[in-house]
C-alpha cells in the first residue's frame, strides 16, 4: 500500500468558495484509492484547526478515525529534550530537570526551537555549547520579548519596581513551597517593566483551591508591598489585579468553591471566565434565584480581599 501524510490539511480542506469544491472532489477521489487488486492507499491528514475542515473530508469512510495528539507530558519533554540535546554541542552539567520544569505544556517543536536559538545565543558569545542559561534567555525572548533596558530611568521608579516584583516572589517563596522562582527580572522585556516567573517544582494535573488562593496572593503581593512599604499605589498593578479578580471569579462562579452555605456551581461558564463581562455573568445567571447573583459577586469579592490581606 501507499502511506501518505498531509500535513496542515486544513490548507486544502476549509470549507471555502465553490472555486475549491473541485479541487476537493478531486482530492477525495484520491482519497478512497484505487479499486482492488491494486495497493491501497492509506491517507494520514494533520491539523491543528480541525473546525475548519471541510465536512465532506470527514464524514464516515473517508478521514473519519481522529485522533487527538496533546502536548507531551514531563517524561515525553524529557525524551525529546535528550533527543535534541544529543545533536548540539551542551553543557554535560546542564539540568534535564530544570528545563523540563520550564517547559510545561511546550509542543516539541517549541523544545527544538528554543534549543536551536539557545545554540545560537551561545555562538554569539563565543561558546560552541550551550548552557542552561543560554536555554532561560531563548525562552525569555520567546515568551516575553527583547530585552530593552531603560537607560534613562529615575532610581524611584528602579526602586519601586523592583519592590513590585518583589512582592510577587516573596508570596510564591513563603506560600507555595510546591513552586520555584524560574525568573525574577526588572528589565524590561516586551511590554513588562519586571516580572517574576514561577515554576511548578513538579509537574501537576489537578488544580485545588490552596493553588488558587496562593494564586490570588501572588498577584495581589504587588500591590501589598507599594501599600505597606512604598506607601502609595502605582497603575502597574492592573494587570496583576485583573488576573487576580479572574481567578477569584473562577474560584467561586466556575469551580464552586467559595465559602457560602452550598456550592455556587455554574454561574460562570469556564471558556467565558476570563473575560471582561464575566462579573455581569455572575448577575444574570443569578436572577432565578433572589440575591444569588449579589451574593456570588459577593463571595468572589471576598476571596479577592482575603489574598490581599493575607
Amino acid at each position: 500500500g501507499l502511506n501518505t501524510l498531509l500535513n496542515q490539511m486544513d490548507s486544502l480542506g476549509q470549507h471555502l468558495e465553490d472555486r475549491w469544491k473541485h479541487r476537493i472532489g478531486r482530492w477525495l477521489g484520491v482519497v478512497r484509492g484505487p479499486v482492488p487488486p491494486k495497493p491501497l492507499v492509506f491517507v494520514i491528514g494533520a491539523t491543528n484547526r480541525p473546525d475548519v475542515l471541510d465536512a465532506a473530508l470527514v464524514r464516515p469512510g473517508r478521514l473519519d478515525r481522529h485522533l487527538n495528539v496533546y502536548v507531551p507530558d514531563a517524561d515525553g519533554r524529557r525524551d525529546i529534550i535528550q533527543h535534541y540535546l544529543s545533536k548540539k554541542g551542551h553543557d554535560p552539567e546542564i539540568s534535564i530537570d530544570l528545563m523540563v520544569s520550564d517547559s510545561v505544556d511546550w509542543t516539541p517543536i517549541e523544545l527544538k526551537t528554543i534549543i536551536n536559538e539557545a545554540l545560537i545565543i551561545a555562538h554569539e558569545n563565543g561558546r560552541d555549547v550551550l548552557t542552561y542559561k543560554d536555554w532561560l534567555q531563548a525562552r525569555d525572548n520567546r515568551t516575553l520579548g527583547l530585552k530593552q533596558p531603560i537607560a534613562s530611568m529615575s532610581e524611584k521608579d528602579m526602586r519601586t519596581i523592583a519592590y513590585h516584583e518583589a512582592g510577587h516572589a516573596v508570596v510564591v517563596n513563603y506560600l507555595s513551597k510546591e513552586d520555584r522562582i524560574s525568573k525574577a527580572s526588572i528589565i524590561r522585556m516586551g511590554d513588562a517593566l519586571g516580572v517574576v516567573q514561577p515554576r511548578p517544582r513538579e509537574e501537576r494535573h489537578q488544580t485545588h483551591a490552596e493553588e488558587l488562593e496562593v494564586n490570588i496572593m501572588m498577584f495581589l503581593g504587588s500591590r501589598a508591598v507599594e501599600e505597606l512599604i512604598l506607601k502609595t499605589k502605582t497603575a502597574n498593578a492592573v494587570s496583576d489585579l485583573q488576573n487576580a479578580t479572574n481567578i477569584a471569579i473562577r474560584y467561586v462562579g466556575v469551580f464552586g468553591m467559595g465559602r457560602g452555605p452550598r456550592p455556587r456551581l455554574g454561574a460562570v461558564a469556564e471558556e467565558g471566565a476570563h473575560r471582561p463581562g464575566a462579573r455581569r455573568g455572575l448577575q444574570v445567571r443569578g436572577r432565578g434565584e433572589p440575591g444569588k447573583g449579589r451574593s456570588l459577586r459577593a463571595e468572589a469579592r471576598q476571596a479577592s480581599e482575603d489574598g490581599g490581606a493575607r
